[in-house]
């Protein structure tokens, strides 16, 4: 599945959490924050908080690691000639 919003980052961790055979109290539990917020995620509510959702995939051992295509943007965010995006003519 390809993760492009709130709500495909919802569809994949809910995967997760069925294909690991917990429920949302379970998994709330072991993530230690709320069922209320594991449903918002689950459900794509865009709002919910990204280092509590980042740590509930890392619970659930969802990889999200990026592809080599990013790896050049940061290199090029640290150079001297690299402003907003574009570099200074």
């Amino acid at each position: 599945m390809k993760l492009s919003d709130a709500k495909s980052f919802g569809a994949i961790v809910r995967a997760y959490r069925k294909r690991q055979g917990s429920t949302q109290i379970q998994l709330a539990s072991i993530a230690n924050t709320g069922v209320r917020f594991i449903g918002d995620l689950e459900n794509g509510k865009p709002s919910v908080q990204l280092d509590k959702a980042l740590h509930v995939a890392r619970v659930l051992g969802i990889n999200l690691e990026t592809g080599n295509s990013l790896s050049g943007y940061l290199a090029a965010e640290n150079s001297p000639a690299y402003s907003f995006g574009k570099e200074n003519v």
